[in-house]
Formats: C-alpha cells, structure tokens, sequence
C-alpha cells in the first residue's frame, strides 16, 4: 500500500500538489536529488543535484543519461546494474557510490536510490536521492 504525501482534502487540485512537491524539491539543496526513466534519461534534477553535479537542470533534464554522472570505473564494472537491480528486488539500495561532477572533479556520495512505478506498479524508472559525503581526517597532534 502507498503511503499518502499530500492530504488531498487540504489541497485543491492536482495541480497544486504537484507545485508543492516541486517547491519542495527545489527548495532542498542539501540534498540531491534525481529521477530517470528505466533506460537512466534524467527526467527531474533538483538544485542540490546542481550544486554537487555543477549542472543546470536545463542541461541534463530530457537530455543527459545518468551514466555521465558516474565515475568511469563504476560504468565498466557491474557495480550500477547490481545496484539497480537490488533496488527493483528489495524496493530500496542504500550505500555509496563514487561520482563525477561536470569539471571532473570526483567525490563520494551516500545513496539511496528507489524505483519509480506506475499506476499498475510496473517500474518506470529510479529515484536517486544522495548527499556528498566528505570523510573527515584528524591530524594527530601530538606523538
């Protein structure tokens, strides 16, 4: 059973509960977040996925396949396809992954991703939401 995100008698039209979800989308720049279709076309970039990728949503969004974000040992190994899978099995994959931004520059990202379905439950694509992940060294001060 899906779990309700808006209470439809407190919004009037669809319309307006998709103008929520997307205010709310943007307005989360902590966070990025990412959405495809089966075949990994970006279809929603939010302004956290902006600012960890350095793309404009412009240019991704309809454009871009979601490999050009990450790193290129990732895309020759079986790592993303696993992934995806086991997020199709268990409705879920939480972990982390290396990624590219558009300059180059890599970092590590924590992860989750879920997939999208239908109305007759038939997938149609992932949610990618993530968080650059910065591991923190402590110099050792003294011997």
């Amino acid at each position: 059973m899906k779990t309700r995100l808006i209470d439809s008698s407190m919004v009037g039209t669809l319309e307006e509960a998709v103008d929520i979800i997307s205010t709310t989308l943007e307005a989360s720049k902590e966070y990025c977040v990412i959405g495809t279709a089966m075949e990994a076309t970006i279809l929603l970039s939010n302004e956290g996925a902006r600012h960890s990728y350095g793309y404009e949503a412009e240019e991704v969004v309809g454009k871009l396949n979601g490999s050009i974000l990450q790193a290129p040992e990732d895309v020759l190994s079986d790592k993303h396809p696993e992934m995806l899978n086991e997020a199709l099995r268990e409705e879920k994959w939480v972990g982390t992954l290396r990624r590219i931004r558009r300059n180059g520059v890599h970092f590590t990202a924590r992860m989750v991703v879920r997939p999208r379905f239908d109305f007759s439950e038939k997938p149609i694509g992932y949610l990618y939401i993530s968080k650059r992940w910065i591991l923190q060294t402590t110099k050792k001060l003294f011997p």
